[in-house]
């Protein structure tokens, strides 16, 4: 499931709902059409009305959704810059309804992150201030821009409501699932993720502070949920994206600790496993990675153990240990073969038992005791024969081909 967030923003198929009134089913059709025939600002006039109307009408997803495609018209007429998206955006984010504005904080985190992205070599290259930064983000330096993007996450996050808001009410605003619903069953946990895959994605290590919050592999990150929630980590770093992924995984583990169906709970609890697997430093962390994530997959009875086990398979193949990780994944396969993780268990045996040889030897030979190297995996023979060639000719014959390639070129 994802937020319709990129600079190309919104121009996916329209999802509508039967409940909508016939006024507004038709200006989504005359919207689509004034975009086929290339008309941003008739597109833009039709979606303003698809805004007021909704707004009105307490649909806040269809409203957001026609307010963000409005802006992207807009901007497309304006010269087509991000620059120009992002301003309006912000300037509609005092406007709207307080029900819609977690949604709109959302959006614009995803645009200032697509715009870093989209210029990450001129932010790259800035030097750190402490100087104050005007409005203007396009001058801004990578911390800076960071703490942008991190306001809106927050202050999306900040509205307790979304914990009472079901997921299924802002299906207009959202693309089709690619998880199942209760993967991420109220808006809070869909925009937890959002923020997740942000502060997770280690775009930001060029900014971090002298004091800067590491995960150690013998921290709690990495041991059985009970010890995790209970965990304080200490640090000065208190704008670390790594921090705030943490606390993050601890609030959304403890809002579904004692849900009835751990779908939510244990897809958040893998996560937050392999962020630790990717972040700690230190020893041993695969190993402490391996026994965690080993008792998930076996206490866990709907098809996340088939994800679980997947990692827990792929960790031991990473280790070379490809006999017991095979032995893994097949169960995996076999238990929920149409599953994300099973399907994923399927490519992972297959990867082991693909049949591989590699034959290398040195490129002269001062001897006849030279010796070949055969590395092979689920291969049982191998056959070899030795033909006489001419070096002289062999080598004649390269020189001749690479000469002719010349000419050609000529």
């Amino acid at each position: 499931m994802k937020l319709i967030s990129t600079f190309s923003v919104l121009v996916f198929g329209l999802v509508l709902t039967q409940s909508q009134p016939v006024k507004r089913e038709t200006l989504w059709k005359e919207v689509i059409d004034a975009e086929k025939k290339g008309l941003p600002k008739t597109a833009a006039a039709k979606l303003q009305t698809i805004y007021d109307s909704a707004i009105q009408d307490g649909k806040f997803a269809e409203g957001i959704k026609a307010l963000a495609k409005r802006i992207t018209h807009e901007g497309t007429v304006q010269g087509n810059k991000p620059e120009e998206k992002i301003t309006r955006l912000q300037d509609e984010l005092e406007k709207v309804p307080d029900q819609a504005k977690p949604l709109l904080e959302t959006i614009l985190a995803h645009w200032y992150w697509q715009y870093f992205k989209g210029n990450r070599y001129r932010f790259m290259q800035r030097t750190a201030t402490n100087e104050p930064l005007g409005k203007d983000f396009t001058t801004w330096d990578l911390p800076r821009i960071y703490r942008e993007i991190d306001l809106h996450f927050s202050n999306a996050l900040a509205d307790g409501r979304l914990k009472t808001i079901a997921t299924s009410e802002f299906e207009d605003l959202l693309t089709k699932p690619t998880l199942p619903e209760n993967y991420r069953p109220t808006l809070y946990d869909f925009i937890a993720h959002e923020a997740l895959g942000f502060y997770t994605s280690g775009e930001f290590a060029a900014a971090k502070p002298e004091d800067a919050f590491e995960i150690n592999t013998e921290d709690p990150i990495l041991s059985p949920i009970e010890n995790f929630l209970i965990w304080k980590p200490e640090t000065t770093d208190k704008q670390s994206p790594m921090r705030k992924a943490v606390q993050l995984f601890q609030d959304i583990l403890s809002f579904h600790r004692d849900d009835a169906n751990s779908a939510a709970r244990v897809d958040a609890d893998i996560a937050r496993l392999l962020f630790a697997k990717n972040s700690a430093v230190g020893e041993g962390k695969t190993s402490r990675f391996i026994e965690t994530i080993r008792k998930v997959a076996e206490n866990e009875p709907s098809q996340l153990s088939a994800w679980a086990r997947f990692h827990w398979a792929n960790a031991l193949y990473e280790k070379g240990e490809w006999a017991e990780a095979r032995r893994i994944a097949i169960i995996g396969r076999d238990q929920f073969k149409n599953s994300r993780g099973g399907k994923r268990c399927h490519n992972l045996v297959a990867q082991i038992e693909a049949k591989n040889i590699y034959v290398t030897t040195e490129s002269v030979w001062s001897n006849s005791n030279a010796e070949l190297s055969v590395r092979y995996r689920n291969i049982t023979e191998a056959h070899f024969r030795l033909v006489k060639a001419n070096w002289l000719f062999q080598r004649a014959k390269r020189f001749r081909i690479g000469g002719n390639q010349e000419n050609r070129r000529k």
